[in-house]
């Protein structure tokens, strides 16, 4: 970890949950000083969700959907919102020490971080990546999401299909980029009430507005 990151903590029901911001922020934050941000509208960016975000991310024109389709760690799932088809990988390890599970931004998909994931690979890190709806080759309108409440219970879908594939002593931490940093951080706002099933959270440039003191 870089001198530039920043590390938030958030507490809630015993459970330990650490956000780690890729950029220069220096605060930290419990998981009610988060709740208390989301009433004051801070966190506006997140719960507003631009549901046209990503018309410039076409379906993939390069190989994207023959390695998806070909490989035998691909998966599908259909969301619980609509039935629409989420496709994704997994790059499984032996004995992994932890998993990650990859929630890409707007206009990209899943295949872009494969480079990523082999490098967590060779740390003994199991992997997992998906497209979201509408990007990649998982079902939808190219870039568009018919509402945020969509993309959270995609997401909870599948992070409910990973947990069921490892054991739950192994820690699973969500990496997000862009527009995904804005889908984790709202699903951890709408899930106040109840325990997480990830309790790693990497954000990598989130659009997160702070109220200075």
């Amino acid at each position: 970890m870089s001198p530039t990151d920043t590390i938030v903590r958030c507490h809630t029901n015993k459970q330990h949950r650490k956000i780690v911001l890729l950029r220069p922020i220096t605060t930290y934050l419990r998981y009610k000083q988060l709740q208390a941000m989301k009433s004051l509208g801070s966190l506006n960016c997140m719960l507003e969700l631009n549901t046209t975000a990503g018309i410039s991310g076409k379906k993939n024109q390069t190989s994207e959907s023959d390695w998806l389709k070909k490989d035998s760690n691909h998966f599908e799932l259909k969301s619980p919102h609509d039935g629409l088809r989420l496709l994704g990988k997994f790059w499984p390890v032996n004995e992994p020490r932890a998993v990650i599970l990859f929630v890409h931004g707007s206009g990209e998909h899943s295949g872009r971080y494969k480079h990523v994931a082999e490098f967590f690979n060779e740390h003994k890190v199991a992997c997992v990546t998906y497209d979201l709806r509408g990007h990649g080759v998982s079902g939808g309108e190219r870039g568009f999401t018919p509402s945020s409440d969509a993309l959270f219970i995609d997401l909870e879908c599948v992070v409910n299909f990973v947990r069921s594939k490892f054991s739950h002593t192994k820690p699973l931490v969500l990496y997000a980029h862009g527009t995904g940093c804005s889908i984790c951080i709202a699903h951890i706002l709408k899930r106040s009430d109840r325990l997480l099933d990830y309790q790693y959270l990497i954000l990598s440039t989130p659009s997160i507005c702070l109220k200075m003191r």
